[in-house]
């Protein structure tokens, strides 16, 4: 467990001026040494009705080079994917390559800012599963290298917000989340007077995550992180395990680590811990909901009632009708949409359902 420097999160949002070397632009500058590259874990969600996928699916590669070998389903390739959508996109890796076995693609997970650089600074890593599109100097930066980004949008999945099974506060206004992420509200007593914990620490999952940008963009507006009492846990199984244990501290990490309820590991993730419920927010047209606070549930992020819910993205740099095409057209196809909402996350496109009807006694029968 380590506390965190936020200065930062302070700079992580700069103009970067491109000299005449490789190097790619710097979102942030990081005050924890990185993580090494780790190959993905397994997950076993396998649900029925797998098809081929569309080919090529909403996001096509940039030329029609072909490599030697390779092709939609059949090849080997390297993916960066952010950290918090690990159980999700595991299981949708999972299930391609056991439809094709000819196909051979190793995630690596990584701090969402960290997988995003380190797609930027190297041509082996085709794909980057993120929750954000590139900034225009990042853009830019591959454009320089004559590579043309695409994007696909995936699903929906959201930042949950934990506390400690015995804190009493269990709903937050956003202003109040965003006074305590600034340090202007720094205990629970300012919240309600009835919660005697004392001091509020913020856990996150990672100093590079994904998390932290999302909410210095959209929540901060700009706006510098609190100084002291933030801690980065390593990722967001760690940030939960570390919550639980701390009656005083406000964990924030991602929700696909524990929306899957039927997901024998999200119990004992969940285990110690209360999901924290958030005000929408007012200017939001598009929740048919009339209550005023939501968590992080399918319903909830899919009409964008719960405030802290972002996009699943896939930004690729393939050149080439290749692998990386094929698992994106897979991903957007019914069955990778199937595993995005069995997971509970919001998948993009509706999923087609049959239901046969058992025939009435005595009904007539159109054949």
């Amino acid at each position: 467990m380590k506390l965190l420097d936020w200065a930062f999160f302070g700079g992580i949002i700069i103009t970067m001026v491109f000299g005449c070397g490789r190097s790619a632009p710097q979102g942030e500058a990081a005050t924890l040494p990185a993580d090494s590259l780790t190959e993905a874990p397994s997950f076993d969600t396998k649900p029925d009705g797998e098809t081929a996928p569309r080919v090529p699916g909403r996001l096509g590669a940039s030329g029609s080079a072909m490599r030697k070998g390779e092709h939609a389903t059949r090849g080997d390739i390297r993916i960066a994917v952010d950290q918090t959508l690990a159980p999700v996109i595991g299981a949708i890796v999972d299930n391609f390559t056991t439809i094709y076995p000819e196909a051979k693609i190793t995630p690596i997970y990584l701090p969402g800012e960290e997988a995003i650089q380190r797609m930027l600074d190297s041509d082996s890593l085709r794909l980057v599963i993120s929750t954000r599109r590139l900034s225009r100097d990042e853009e830019a930066y591959l454009r320089q290298q004559q590579v043309h980004p695409n994007y696909a949008v995936i699903g929906r999945d959201a930042i949950v917000v934990v506390t400690a099974e015995g804190n009493p506060t269990r709903r937050l206004t956003l202003d109040q989340l965003q006074a305590i992420l600034t340090g202007q509200i720094t205990r629970w007593d300012e919240i309600d007077p009835a919660n005697g914990l004392g001091a509020i620490s913020l856990v996150f999952d990672h100093a590079q995550s994904s998390t932290a940008r999302y909410l210095q963009d959209s929540l901060l507006a700009g706006a510098d992180f609190r100084q002291g009492g933030v801690f980065a846990a390593g990722s967001t199984a760690a940030m939960m395990r570390e919550v639980a244990n701390r009656p005083g501290a406000l964990g924030l990490g991602g929700w696909a680590w524990v929306s899957d309820r039927d997901e024998p590991s999200r119990d004992s993730l969940m285990q110690g811990l209360g999901i924290v419920l958030l005000e929408g927010r007012k200017d939001n047209t598009e929740c048919r909901y009339k209550q005023r606070f939501f968590g992080p549930h399918q319903s909830f992020t899919y009409w964008r009632c719960y405030p802290l819910t972002r996009t699943m993205t896939v930004i690729s740099r393939e050149t080439i009708f290749g692998l990386g095409t094929g698992l994106t057209s897979y991903i957007d196809s019914p069955p990778g949409q199937r595993i995005i909402h069995k997971a509970g996350l919001t998948a993009i496109h509706d999923i087609p359902r049959r239901v046969r009807m058992p025939a009435k006694e005595g009904a007539q029968q159109i054949e």
